[in-house]
């Protein structure tokens, strides 16, 4: 009877020791702060919080997350999250400096009103960044559009033209490189007819439609050489999505 306890006990023993290793490992807390402290930071969804000494907190708090915890995975999925939102801020911010940086020049100051050196010939100024920057082309299809423009303009709510009805729009995103880049659609929309860009429109006022859009020319304006489009009153108003 006694040798029957003793190999009952150990079977237990044994069990339990089992169980143990089969146990999930154990959650991380410093994951949860870090995830927590992330949250808050990207409350208002700006890539700019990437950027703050805040995250690099959260960078560091994420690199001592126990490569055995449950939440080991996690970590590193969000730790990669984390650098390339920062890529995503560098990159918008170069972009914004190079905007602005167009033109500019040091101006050299001489010595003395002395004798000066003749001036040198000046260079030409350098051309403005929008006249550089590809715009909206008419009879660009919505395929090609999406393609050169998606990262500036989005797809607007139907606008509603006179005796034509609803026809879709793209309307610029509300991005300051986008508004620097292509100021003209601050105010203007993009206006589509059969799935290719037709004309430009500005909500609440006249639209201005080309009069032949067979010989229409390249630019999203463009009208037949020597004849001027037709401006038409419209209620040009967006219009909420419908049962089509």
């Amino acid at each position: 009877m006694r040798t029957n306890l003793k190999l009952l006990a150990l079977m237990g023993g044994l069990a339990l020791s089992s169980a143990a290793c089969r146990r999930d490992p154990p959650p991380s807390p410093e994951y949860a702060q870090a995830f927590e402290r992330y949250l808050a930071l990207r409350q208002d969804g700006r890539d700019a919080a990437f950027l703050t000494p805040e995250m690099d907190a959260v960078l560091q708090q994420l690199a001592t997350v126990d490569p055995k915890s449950r939440d080991a995975a996690a970590a590193r999925e969000l730790a990669t999250t984390i650098e390339e939102g920062r890529s995503r801020a560098r990159a918008h911010q170069d972009a914004l400096a190079a905007a602005r940086g167009v033109g500019r020049r040091p101006i050299d100051l001489p010595a003395s009103s002395g004798e000066q050196e003749p001036e040198a010939e000046a260079a030409p100024a350098e051309a403005d960044p929008v006249e550089k920057t590809p715009q909206p082309a008419y009879g660009m299809t919505v395929a090609e559009l999406r393609q050169q423009f998606s990262r500036c303009f989005v797809p607007g709510e139907p606008m509603h033209i006179p005796n034509k009805g609803l026809r879709d729009i793209w309307v610029l995103k509300d991005l300051a490189i986008c508004r620097q880049l292509h100021p003209k659609y601050v105010t203007e929309v993009v206006l589509l007819e059969g799935g290719k860009v037709w004309g430009t429109a500005t909500p609440g006022a006249r639209i201005e439609f080309p009069a032949d859009a067979a010989a229409a020319g390249a630019g999203i304006e463009a009208k037949p050489a020597g004849q001027a489009a037709p401006r038409i009153a419209a209620d040009a108003a967006p219009q909420g999505p419908t049962g089509r």
